[in-house]
């Protein structure tokens, strides 16, 4: 689907088949200016049972909400975008949703809200480092690996410091006796513009938000 300015456009021939689950894809290509920078979301919402559900995008595309598949007919999309006090809401398009003859478990777990899913994202943000017994150096959120990993010196060569900076829009690293700044990770990959990182002489690395 297609979005400029506040219409949405849908590509001809799209429809889906109720009781789909993880399966139904959405990607939305968006050709003004007016979106960037904007955090944006879909909105689906079964024209049958009412059932309604937001998903926020991430590469500008999401899975269809199962919930909203569990009867035929259409489903309604729209998709809305933020930024700060600025909102641009898009208009409304049907998805035609045909029938089946599977009869089985009508879901899974619940999707998630919205608010839940801002809290999921920044469950992924760094909050420490490790340096693995191979020399390598990576970024941790919760235990879970964020970002590239970084190549130590091997052996003989160890004893490199590295130092890391925020330039605004990457999280970047370089050995201490070198000029060659290297990207980590970008701030936009860790959520948003209020990212604050830093390092800490005790070497614990701090991330803030807003």
């Amino acid at each position: 689907m297609s979005v400029k300015n506040q219409t949405l456009i849908k590509e001809s021939g799209h429809s889906c088949v109720e009781m789909s689950q993880d399966y139904v894809e959405c990607k939305f290509s968006f050709l003004t200016p007016d979106w960037e920078g904007t955090d944006r979301t879909a909105v689906f919402k079964n024209a049958k049972t009412g059932n309604m559900y937001e998903v926020m995008l991430e590469d500008d595309g999401c899975i269809m909400p199962w919930e909203v598949l569990t009867a035929n007919g259409n489903v309604n999309i729209s998709v809305y975008g933020t930024k700060g006090t600025y909102r641009i809401t898009t208009t409304i398009v049907s998805i035609s949703v045909g029938k089946t003859l599977f009869n089985g478990t009508k879901g899974k777990e619940p999707t998630l809200t919205v608010y839940e899913q801002i809290l999921s994202r920044l469950h992924k943000k760094a909050d420490n480092i490790s340096i693995d017994e191979d020399g390598f150096l990576q970024l941790m959120s919760e235990e879970c690996p964020v970002g590239n990993r970084i190549r130590l010196p091997s052996e003989g060569t160890m004893g490199r410091e590295i130092e890391l900076r925020n330039s605004g829009k990457e999280i970047q690293w370089r050995y201490t006796d070198s000029n060659d700044w290297k990207v980590l990770i970008t701030t936009e990959e860790l959520l948003g513009d209020n990212l604050g990182f830093n390092v800490r002489e005790d070497g614990h690395l701090i991330v803030t938000i807003g």
